[in-house]
């Protein structure tokens, strides 16, 4: 799997062959041994049972660690392409911004525009007040138009930079927050594929450690004596 560190696949690949050659010495020496009898064939049958059991074993975590480095492979594919849709949405929030930058210089330069006229001159108290209401919702676009109309060197244009200011502004808070949202699923993907990848390299390293008990015990069953695991 893409993006899983290659020491999993190295342990899991070393497992497999040690597991299948395993199976195959087991086939062989069945085969070649002599037909035992009296208390060396019970010897010999419990000895059998015990390597086959450490093969099966050793089988069985590999394929649980191959099927954990599966996961760990998708989880690390999902937090990739998270990351890829956190740096779009950023790039959006930066576009955003520059938009709403613009629109609040071209509504800010509407007032200077006109020297000796417009609201600034007339009545700057009051239309700033409106203003300052309007951009926090206190006021509706109609009531400014009222308090607008009242004072001199009003125009359309004006409101309506004014208006897309607004829109961009609230264009931008909507990137800003589709970029947080982005980032925290970012985070929590890349914390999911780590523990993925944590989870498969235990596993691994467990399948590599059956497997290396199993291909001692099938060693020790093709010498001539008792077999006993190894402790510890």
């Amino acid at each position: 799997m893409d993006g899983l560190p290659i020491g999993i696949w190295a342990l899991l690949v070393g497992a497999g062959l040690v597991v299948f050659g395993g199976l195959g010495v087991i086939a062989w020496a069945q085969r070649s041994r002599p037909e035992p009898t009296g208390a060396a064939a019970s010897h010999g049958d419990l000895e059998d049972e015990d390597v086959a059991g450490l093969t099966a074993h050793a089988a069985a975590a590999r394929e649980a660690a191959g099927r954990a480095a599966a996961i760990a492979g998708e989880a690390r594919a999902r937090a990739s392409a998270a990351a890829g849709a956190r740096d779009v949405a950023w790039r959006a929030q930066e576009v955003a911004q520059r938009v709403a930058e613009t629109a609040r210089q071209a509504a800010s330069s509407g007032w200077t525009e006109r020297p000796g006229s417009g609201p600034v001159a007339a009545e700057p108290t009051v239309t700033r007040a409106a203003l300052s209401a309007y951009r926090r919702g206190d006021l509706s676009v109609e009531q400014l138009r009222v308090v607008w109309q009242q004072a001199a060197g009003w125009t359309p244009e004006l409101l309506e930079r004014e208006r897309a200011a607004q829109l961009a502004a609230a264009g931008e808070r909507d990137a800003r927050r589709a970029h947080d949202r982005a980032a925290l699923v970012a985070r929590q993907a890349d914390r999911a594929a780590h523990v993925a990848e944590v989870a498969a390299i235990a596993l691994a390293d467990e399948a590599t450690q059956a497997a290396a008990e199993a291909h001692e015990a099938l060693l020790a069953a093709r010498r001539p004596g008792p077999w006993r695991p190894r402790v510890g």
